[in-house]
């Protein structure tokens, strides 16, 4: 693995391989808004990843305003708790770099930063009714009820199965047309 990061964590602009070539795009008619789930964060970061140049390519066209995306705080924490990890990845980060990488995904004006509302709770126990999940996988049904709750319909992600049943959701494919 050549490294999971290649940016100068105090410049202004994510910049960690040359942007790739103009039309490259990743959706053809894209969504309203889409969620940038925590697994493209984390290969749109890691060169060796086969996802790479795809989640690299949906990160580009956020950060170029080809199309509209947002964050959710839980996206940031599980991408430093992912980049951190050495069980997760072969060279993880200091909890210096992964901080300051969360930092430059906060600082880019192309991404809306979503929060959890007064009606997030709710909507989560709403889902919970209809989409029964155990342990962890809560978590991203809490991610779901964020994103409907701020009106966000739409996430990338590769392995979209555990967001394909939640209703109100479409899932997208980093590369898929």
């Amino acid at each position: 693995m050549r490294g999971i990061l290649k940016t100068n964590v105090y410049e202004s602009k994510i910049a960690l391989t040359p942007p790739l070539p103009k039309g490259e795009g990743v959706f053809q008619q894209p969504p309203r808004e889409v969620l940038l789930d925590t697994n493209v964060l984390v290969y749109a970061h890691n060169e060796d990843a086969p996802q790479h140049r795809a989640a690299k390519a949906l990160r580009d066209d956020a950060l170029d305003g080809r199309i509209r995306a947002c964050l959710a705080h839980q996206n940031l924490l599980e991408l430093f708790a992912v980049v951190t990890n050495p069980r997760r990845v072969e060279r993880p980060l200091s909890p210096v770099m992964a901080r300051d990488l969360a930092d430059l995904y906060l600082a880019q004006p192309a991404f809306r930063l979503i929060h959890p509302t007064e009606e997030t709770s709710a909507w989560l126990l709403g889902l919970l009714k209809e989409v029964p999940v155990r342990g962890a996988r809560v978590f991203d049904l809490f991610l779901a009820a964020t994103m409907l709750t701020n009106g966000v319909t739409a996430i990338a992600r590769f392995n979209g199965a555990d967001f394909s049943r939640v209703p109100g959701i479409s899932v997208f494919e980093p590369g898929d047309p």
